[in-house]
């Protein structure tokens, strides 16, 4: 069989059902591969979707991608055709292999802004969240790259670079020619959103965006997430940094000109609610140095100092009462600031509101026993837990 003509092994091979099939006779010497290594690639187009590309996408085999896409000249149908190098070009970018990508985005029609109901993302998408610097560089160069959005379910390269605190990809999409800083998504989140949205985020990426004076960007843009997301509606950068405790970003914030200190989201919460209620001393000295307003009341008329004296925050009800905020208030619940403090059991707490001098105890009577009940019932419970698990 090792003489058998090239004419007649390839007339073989093209009776051979699979391209597996013909694989195993190319392997059989030398010779053979020679004679059928391009029946094999063009068998591998026309038949087989271009496996091969696919393989040299997640390998990272530039010679077998080459050949692949040569071989794919023979299939007539030109969308087919694209299909699979686009297929092939979305697994290079997520697999990493930069010299396959420069390869596939040297063919005419090549896509990197393809999209489709399995594949969401476009590839600058999956090179920003994966912080591929080189990647992006690559995709950037490319004809027709977009680096924007095609459309608002996903977030762009920007917002997930942003996110995932990739400064140097950051730097680079905000340099690029027609970069829109300020897309918003179907959640109404914009880049700058994301940056502060972030699980850890990074003061040196929302300090890209701060700096540009060139660019225009919303500090004050709401967010509209749906679903399970309602909690966050109506939350601006500042309520969230001061939300998750993030010191740094919040200094960040209040230093920008025109940055709303005293925003509501859907539910009256400010970020002082919210720095008040987590005891943030820091965060609650800053807000109330911008001007802050220190007695805002939200949906159920509760003040950050009521909050903060549930939680028995000692240097921040001081802080807030030093700020002008009212120790008499009563919340719709009818309890207040004393009130819970007692409950809870922060007997300092309790008594620096007492101290303070503007406490009116005629005035704001008792805390209703059914608030009262349910809060010490809880915080009993609370109590023998910690007993048990701390002998």
């Amino acid at each position: 069989m090792d003489s058998l003509p090239g004419e007649i092994l390839l007339a073989i091979a093209t009776n051979l059902d699979s391209s597996r099939d013909i694989n195993a006779l190319a392997q059989a010497n030398r010779r053979f591969f020679n004679t059928l290594n391009n029946h094999l690639y063009r068998q591998d187009a026309l038949f087989d979707e271009m496996e091969a590309l696919s393989w040299a996408a997640r390998s990272g085999v530039v010679a077998t991608a080459q050949i692949s896409i040569n071989a794919s000249r023979a299939i007539d149908d030109d969308c087919e055709r694209l299909f699979n190098i686009n297929h092939a070009l979305y697994d290079a970018v997520a697999y990493r292999h930069i010299d396959v990508i420069s390869c596939i985005l040297t063919v005419e029609g090549a896509d990197p802004n393809i999209q489709n109901d399995f594949r969401p993302m476009t590839a600058m998408c999956i090179a920003a969240r994966e912080g591929c610097t080189e990647i992006i560089k690559v995709l950037l160069s490319a004809k027709d790259t977009l680096p924007n959005p095609k459309d608002s379910v996903i977030p762009s390269p920007l917002s997930l670079a942003a996110y995932w605190g990739f400064v140097d990809i950051v730097e680079l999409l905000l340099d690029v020619k027609g970069i829109e800083a300020d897309s918003r998504d179907s959640k109404n989140r914009t880049p700058f959103f994301y940056a502060v949205l972030s699980d850890s985020p990074s003061p040196e990426v929302v300090s890209c965006f701060l700096r540009r004076s060139d660019l225009n960007i919303d500090i004050n843009v709401e967010d509209r997430a749906g679903g399970r997301n309602t909690r966050y509606l109506g939350r601006t950068p500042l309520i969230v940094a001061s939300q998750f405790e993030f010191a740094g970003v919040v200094n960040l914030l209040l230093a920008v000109p025109g940055i709303d200190v005293n925003h509501a989201d859907i539910w009256g919460k400010t970020a002082l609610h919210f720095a008040a209620e987590l005891g943030r001393e820091d965060t609650v000295r800053a807000l109330v140095q911008h001007h802050a307003d220190p007695d805002p009341k939200d949906n159920e008329n509760e003040t950050p100092l009521f909050l903060a004296a549930k939680n028995g925050s000692v240097p921040v009800v001081k802080m807030l009462l030093e700020a002008g905020a009212d120790p008499n208030h009563i919340c719709d619940n009818g309890a207040h600031a004393l009130g819970a403090a007692r409950t809870e059991g922060h007997g300092e707490v309790a008594q620096v509101l007492r101290d303070f001098g503007r406490l009116d105890s005629n005035s704001i009577g008792p805390v209703p026993r059914n608030w009262n009940a349910s809060r010490g019932k809880m915080w009993s419970e609370r109590a023998r837990r910690n007993s048990d698990d701390h002998p």
